[in-house]
């Protein structure tokens, strides 16, 4: 299997607040139920990096699916012979 490797530079100074406001911005949560979330900020925001691949990638084919289908329906319909 292949690797991916994405990365995003920012400012070592801001770097905590914007993996923290990222995370916040999706809905990680501190605590579940009163105990710590046992996935990190990091591995959430990966988990919603790879969500959001995910359905880009669907809603990308099933776009070029839905034009290469239609396509198809127009050539077909328009090379019935009608009289």
């Amino acid at each position: 299997m292949a690797t991916l490797n994405l990365s995003v530079t920012v400012p070592d100074a801001q770097a905590t607040a914007i993996l923290a406001d990222f995370c916040a911005y999706n809905g990680y949560q501190e605590t579940i139920n009163g105990a710590p979330n046992p996935q990190t900020k990091a591995q959430f925001a990966k988990q919603v990096v790879i969500k959001f691949v995910r359905e880009s990638v669907k809603a990308q084919r099933a776009a070029a699916a839905a034009l290469t289908a239609s396509q198809t329906v127009i050539t077909d319909v328009d090379a019935i012979v009608m009289s």
